[in-house]
């Protein structure tokens, strides 16, 4: 039941950050903003795409929690593009608070082998990140949906 409630949650803040994110698109095209291409970590894309695919169709909900700074924003939607790529569901999110600096993730229980290849591919792209195992939550809901958390703050 309780894992019911969860994803009816879930369902709710994507409609919200649904509406957000067509409410900004709006905005943004009224005042068009120079881009500046920047190439963050040559090939970290492809290696995240492929890491994915290796490792099945999983959920993953990436939070940005850097207050603002775009060079965390651009990360975590890189991250997100090759999830999607390798045919993950993601889901974005943004954390009102900076309690982390630069990149946590959060992996279930039995899911070893997924946190050794992230690790190694963000690793050998120069990009520290910590992981660890998910604790006290229902077992039920774990087995039913196995998801994985990634969050993005500011570099300390």
């Amino acid at each position: 039941m309780a894992w019911r409630n969860f994803l009816k949650l879930l369902t709710v803040l994507l409609v919200i950050c649904a509406g957000v994110l067509l409410f900004s698109c709006k905005r943004s095209a009224n005042n068009p903003k120079p881009q500046v291409a920047r190439n963050l970590t040559p090939g970290l894309s492809e290696d995240l795409t492929a890491l994915a695919r290796k490792h099945g169709q999983h959920t993953l909900v990436i939070a940005d929690s850097s207050e603002g700074s775009q060079e965390a924003k651009n990360v975590e939607e890189l991250i997100a593009k090759a999830f999607e790529a390798g045919d993950w569901r993601v889901v974005r999110s943004v954390i009102p608070r900076s309690l982390i600096h630069g990149l946590h993730c959060t992996y279930p229980k039995g899911s070893e082998g997924f946190r050794d290849d992230l690790l190694n591919v963000f690793q050998q792209k120069g990009l520290p990140i910590k992981c660890e195992e998910r604790k006290n939550f229902d077992p039920a809901f774990i087995r039913a949906s196995s998801y994985f958390t990634l969050e993005v703050g500011v570099k300390s």
